[in-house]
């Protein structure tokens, strides 16, 4: 195993963002991790119950241990005693995300000779600040499964702001050799389809986001937008668009909010869709950040296309390089940027 990575989370843009990161990398890496300052600069400073959770569940998956996993706790360590496998069950015990939660699953289960697994999650399934569910299942989990990660998901019941009370589950088939390189390409015209879920609200409020998002994208090719009434513990409402691309998939979530007009959403998410696909973006900005470490695991250079390279993006390949020689070029391109990745020999 090798020396301990020490992270100090009040650098850059610190937050939950690298104690998932850097927790999975440690999974992945087979080393033990060393994490102080954590989320040093947010209003409630320390662990939050979703990140316990996610710690949580990549330690059970690896037979780790773990000091300071408390809510509260500014400091741990975590030290894996084996790849990722197994069955386990986390409850963030909030609406905190559940998809966040799998990110930092998902990352420990991409190392070769990881898996199977089965991780069932309780907690928020669509909040903000987090990919919807069905965010995850129809633009992560494909682009995950054509580099060799074998999975599916399974929501049992949706969880909104403020109570949660969702379930999902994550399983994969292991991984035998490692990831594929990334190299995400259009091979067709865009083929959008979408979601919208909603619990505890009038009717015409999915109706009203459909209609803001087939306005904005009428000189597209529009499928299905499959609209779903759910039961679930509080009031709440998701819409999430996705865009087919042959041999990419791009897409995006909004969740509704008090005060926040059905059209807003429709209209705010269907332009961002058709952004980048009009900019020949082959994956989206948020999908960007969400595959570097899973790029950082591949077996060759990966390259992803975003329309814009975001914060988030940044500090995950920060992140990954404090446990891998990580090198990234970025060449600007008409519309977008070309973001090389590849693990320096």
């Amino acid at each position: 195993m090798s020396d301990i990575v020490q992270i100090d989370d009040s650098s850059g843009e610190g937050g939950g963002q690298v104690l998932r990161l850097s927790v999975a990398m440690a999974a992945a890496t087979a080393s033990p991790l060393r994490i102080f300052n954590i989320r040093a600069g947010r209003k409630n400073p320390g662990l939050r119950p979703q990140h316990v959770a996610a710690v949580d569940a990549v330690a059970q998956l690896t037979d780790a241990k773990v000091d300071g996993l408390s809510v509260g706790s500014s400091k741990l360590t975590f030290t894996p005693g084996h790849l990722a496998s197994g069955n386990v069950k986390v409850d963030v015990g909030t609406a905190g995300s559940v998809t966040l939660v799998l990110q930092a699953v998902l990352g420990a289960l991409s190392a070769p000779g990881a898996g199977p697994a089965e991780v069932t999650v309780r907690g928020g399934t669509d909040v903000i600040m987090a990919p919807s569910w069905d965010y995850f299942a129809n633009v992560l989990v494909p682009t995950l499964g054509r580099a060799g990660l074998a999975m599916d998901m399974e929501c049992q019941r949706r969880g909104f702001f403020p109570k949660g009370g969702g379930r999902g589950i994550l399983r994969t088939e292991g991984m035998d050799r490692p990831l594929r390189p990334f190299r995400s390409e259009a091979t067709q015209d865009a083929r959008i389809e979408g979601s919208i879920v909603w619990s505890g609200l009038p009717d015409h409020i999915p109706t009203r986001i459909d209609h803001a998002m087939r306005k904005e994208l009428v000189d597209l090719d529009v499928g299905r937008i499959r609209k779903k009434h759910v039961e679930a513990a509080c009031p709440g409402v998701v819409a999430t668009l996705w865009a087919d691309l042959g041999d990419a998939v791009l897409g995006g979530s909004m969740v509704g909010q008090r005060g926040l007009p059905s059209e807003k959403i429709g209209r705010d998410l269907a332009r961002e869709l058709v952004a980048d696909i009009e900019a020949g973006a082959t994956v989206d900005s948020h999908q960007a950040d969400q595959l570097v470490v899973h790029a950082a695991l591949a077996n060759g250079p990966s390259s992803l296309r975003p329309r814009r390279v975001t914060r988030h993006t940044e500090t995950a390949i920060g992140t990954a390089r404090e446990f891998v020689p990580l090198g990234v070029r970025e060449d600007a391109t008409e519309g977008t940027i070309n973001l090389e990745i590849e693990v320096d020999q």
